[in-house]
């Protein structure tokens, strides 16, 4: 990739950082939704379960899964979890827990949002925890965290049973890990964790055509051509288009490998 190349990459991937950072605070002070404590939150916890929603292809290879969970207070309010969950490997990227003044401010707010990067479904509450327990479970053998808000958005989860669901939910690809990488994936560290887990060939790896280093020239992969991950908040990640994805292997593979050497 060109010099001139790269350095605009890095400051387009600023600039969305810094913009979306300024929209979640933003959102996070206007009425009608907050970030909550935890003592509202397990208030929260007792109110009747409002809808769970999953994407209708939640079950294709390689799918960014949204879990969204809704309870509804007499009152009226709306506490609501949504989970971002990968189930190839990494688990949940990206978790929130807000409550909101009225059904019509969550729908505004949340829901029509994440309707309109997947098309919904409503499904059994139990089987919405299942999804979200079970790709913790697998990302966690594999050495992978959930989100630092997973926490708190998991209490309205309580009182929900993930073992009273038989849904199997389809973790990797044919048994093994598979990491489909985003634009602000930390390649680097993602693969080191995966080689340390299951050892190098035990898992597959792809990455969407136009990121650096999967065209053609894929040995001149510097993985620096990647957003500094510490620079971007993953949570709001709307404009990302849909991805269609290559093998992360040869040259990729190589560059990856030195890069975590190097480390």
């Amino acid at each position: 990739m060109a010099q001139n190349a790269r350095k605009q990459q890095k400051a387009v991937a600023r600039q969305k950082a810094k913009h979306r950072q300024k929209v979640q605070g933003n959102s996070r002070s206007e009425g009608g939704y907050h970030a909550p404590p935890r003592a509202e939150l397990r208030l929260a916890a007792s109110w009747p379960v409002h809808e769970c929603l999953i994407p209708s292809s939640w079950q294709k290879e390689g799918e960014i899964v949204q879990v969204l969970f809704a309870r509804q207070a007499p009152t009226g309010k709306i506490a609501a979890a949504s989970f971002r969950v990968d189930l190839g490997c990494l688990g949940v990227k990206n978790a929130m827990a807000g409550i909101f003044s009225s059904q019509s401010d969550y729908e505004q707010r949340i829901r029509s949002q994440i309707a309109g990067r997947q098309a919904l479904r409503s499904v059994d509450p139990n089987m919405g925890a299942r999804i979200v327990a079970e790709a913790v479970r697998f990302a966690g053998e594999l050495g992978f965290r959930p989100h630092r808000d997973y926490e708190d958005a998991a209490i309205l989860l309580e009182g929900l049973d993930p073992a009273a669901s038989d849904v199997v939910v389809p973790l990797g690809r044919n048994g093994r890990p598979l990491f489909v990488g985003g634009p602000y994936d930390d390649y680097a560290a993602i693969i080191a964790k995966l080689e340390k887990a299951v050892g190098p060939g035990n898992y597959d790896a792809m990455a969407p055509i136009g990121a650096p280093g999967s065209g053609p020239d894929e040995d001149a992969l510097d993985v620096r051509d990647f957003p500094d991950p510490a620079e971007i908040d993953e949570a709001d990640l709307d404009d990302v288009p849909p991805r269609v994805e290559v093998p992360l292997q040869g040259g990729i593979m190589d560059a990856i490998r030195k890069a975590i050497r190097g480390s």
